[in-house]
């Protein structure tokens, strides 16, 4: 997933419609696929703005100047990876719905007996132990974040989430022992490598954080990792990544446990 398409999407979630730099990034994301080979002055003519404003827009979402902007909105046109395994789009296009609806039924079946269940009910003490809580993804898995988000404020459990992967890791790196992390990552990569970023370098806020790191994840190794205190692991039996709907799963089940132990306490 191209971190440029990542940032203008931020912001144009976060900022009003009003503004300027919504205005920007909406123009960005409608030439995506032209920008690349623009001026910085062709660039402000397209968005109507002067030079200096587009230098501030692309240091404001985390590039260095405008030709490290540029570098980014080249790998834009290389297309989109989500990660490991083959994307549901694909799979559906090469080999039809229907053989797609019979994979997913076979690894959901096979989902009910692999999650980690007591992990399931470790993280939901955690829930109720923390006040500070976070959730955090990227692409897909960020919508994981969302959809917990959403599910816990019904029983009044406030959790935070951003769009940004800049905001995401200012938080993660300021964290502090009385704060609980979940991060949703199929591959596990969150973890280890900045994944929006050219050549995928190693990622060090995790060795610096003192938040409680809790990770929902297919990738079971990283169950063993000194940077993750609780890995919540699933398996599957395919290729193709199905993993937006195990984590809507896993997020029910979540929600479901932390009401229940509330109704509990009460």
């Amino acid at each position: 997933m191209n971190i440029l398409l990542n940032r203008l999407l931020a912001v144009i979630n976060e900022r009003e419609a009003s503004t300027i730099e919504y205005y920007i990034a909406y123009t960005f994301l409608q030439n995506l696929f032209k920008i690349s080979g623009f001026t910085i002055e062709q660039t402000a003519r397209l968005c109507n703005v002067s030079k200096s404003t587009i230098s501030k827009f692309v240091r404001e979402i985390g590039f260095d100047d405008y030709m490290d902007f540029k570098l980014s909105a080249m790998s834009a046109q290389d297309g989109v990876v989500y990660g490991w395994g083959e994307n549901i789009i694909d799979f559906i296009g090469h080999n039809g719905i229907d053989r797609y609806i019979d994979i997913l039924k076979a690894d959901m079946d096979y989902m009910k007996t692999s999650i980690d269940m007591e992990n399931i009910d470790i993280l939901v003490e955690d829930l109720i132990h923390y006040q500070k809580v976070a959730a955090f993804g990227i692409v897909h898995s960020q919508t994981a974040a969302l959809d917990l988000q959403f599910k816990l404020a019904f029983h009044n459990k406030i959790i935070y989430t951003n769009l940004s992967d800049i905001s995401q890791d200012e938080y993660i790196l300021h964290a502090d022992e009385d704060t609980l992390i979940i991060i949703f990552s199929n591959s596990g990569k969150y973890i280890t490598e900045y994944q929006l970023k050219e050549g995928y370098p190693r990622k060090d806020i995790f060795d610096l954080t003192k938040g409680r790191i809790v990770l929902i994840t297919s990738n079971r190794k990283l169950a063993g990792d000194s940077r993750v205190d609780l890995c919540i692991g699933f398996d599957y039996t395919s290729h193709v990544q199905n993993h937006p709907y195990y984590f809507q799963f896993i997020t029910d089940l979540i929600a479901v446990k932390y009401k229940q132990r509330m109704e509990e306490n009460s």
